[in-house]
């Protein structure tokens, strides 16, 4: 079990300031029991960051977006980071980069996401020589 998803997503027009403070409440929620939290971050890593480096949570950040730098950051403070299938079109160049940095082992490719994208397996070789696990 854990809390979220929640996060901040600067996409559309709801008040910043109202979703740094839920976000903000819901990561003091999870520490105060003891449950990781799943992240949602668009156009929003700035604030994102500023709050997981304040309260350092343990959970996963998902269908992740920002840089290689900052992935590396994100998991040397005991975040999981999740790509979605997105990742595996030819045009994910930064994806691929964020991905490569972390020296991932496996991926998984959840087929229960019916929100994600659609991408033939062979996709999956755009990201090296890793095993592919299915869920």
């Amino acid at each position: 079990m854990a809390v979220g998803e929640c996060g901040l997503d600067h996409h559309w027009p709801i008040p910043a300031e109202e979703q740094y403070a839920l976000f903000e409440a819901q990561i003091r929620l999870a520490l105060e029991l003891d449950k990781p939290i799943v992240v949602h971050d668009r156009e929003a890593h700035a604030e994102v960051y500023e709050l997981l480096k304040k309260y350092k949570p343990k959970g996963v950040l998902h269908c992740y977006s920002g840089s290689a730098d900052d992935a590396l950051w994100i998991a040397r403070q005991g975040m999981l980071i999740g790509f979605g299938g997105s990742c595996t079109f030819k045009g994910a160049k930064r994806a691929v980069k964020a991905i490569q940095a972390l020296g991932l082992v496996y991926r998984f490719r959840n087929r229960s996401a019916p929100e994600g994208p659609a991408v033939p397996a062979d996709d999956f070789a755009l990201l090296g020589d890793h095993d592919i696990i299915e869920l």
